[in-house]
């Protein structure tokens, strides 16, 4: 085997190893999501109230529906009682199909992300509502370069959790890198770092966008000085990331 084929190989395990560390990772403390006002849909629209005093714990969702003759109904419930309703009323996206893989990719590869799509679609059969198995689902669509694939999952999986961060990091950088829409690229990003303000990654990978994607170093220091306020006791790698951005004459 050609030594690139196995660079690939290697490759694509380590995107899915990353990408199922940050998930679990992150997920773990986005099990309840935290304030925030998303719309998920055209005729839907998501808001949620929370405790002032410790705003990572959701009380309460109001969800606002419009029919057919555009009238629009609110209804405010708790958490687990939002849950039964996306059920009900959430349309589950097709995800049975498997993503046509590159025919540049080495046969080994092309067997290896078979097996994980298999694996993905089995687990959401078992729960076609569970945030962590359409995250999977959407890593192996984007290891397939089904980036348009990966955009739908990540979309519904924000319906699911609206207040998660991986989700909307995992868009930020979709359409940063592979879906050229640097607007929606941005407000992903800074969606992520919104509901999830404590995960110092988020400050860098949207520092990184700034960087290398849009080109705009102010835009890029101010991402990471806002890190830095809102969590001034772990701040050290920030502050060496936000040198990192200074103009090289004033350095």
């Amino acid at each position: 085997m050609k030594k690139q084929y196995i660079y690939i190989i290697i490759a694509l395990i380590l995107v899915v190893l990353i990408g199922t560390y940050f998930s679990n990772r992150t997920h773990l403390q986005e099990n309840l999501p935290i304030g925030s006002t998303v719309s998920p849909s055209a005729t839907t629209t998501l808001s949620t109230g929370v405790n002032s005093v410790n705003n990572s714990i959701i009380k309460e969702m109001t969800v606002k529906t419009k029919d057919d003759k555009g009238v629009i109904t609110s209804k405010t419930m708790s958490y687990d009682e939002y849950l039964k309703w996306a059920r009900s009323n959430l349309k589950v996206p097709v995800f049975e199909t498997i993503s046509k893989i590159p025919t540049t990719y080495p046969e080994s590869a092309q067997k290896l992300i078979v097996s994980k799509f298999n694996t993905a679609i089995a687990d959401l059969k078992t729960d076609p509502y569970s945030f962590d198995k359409w995250l999977n689902l959407g890593s192996v669509r984007q290891m397939a370069e089904d980036y348009v694939g990966a955009e739908e999952v990540y979309l519904f999986a924000n319906e699911l959790s609206p207040n998660n961060s991986v989700a909307f990091h995992n868009l930020g950088y979709l359409y940063g890198y592979y879906l050229h829409d640097n607007v929606k690229a941005e407000m992903n990003y800074l969606k992520a770092i919104e509901n999830k303000p404590q995960q110092l990654f988020l400050y860098y990978q949207t520092a990184e966008f700034y960087k290398n994607v849009i080109k705009d170093l102010s835009k890029a220091r101010a991402i990471v000085e806002k890190g830095i306020k809102s969590n001034p006791n772990a701040t050290t790698d920030l502050n060496t990331l936000l040198w990192s951005l200074q103009d090289p004459i004033k350095k």
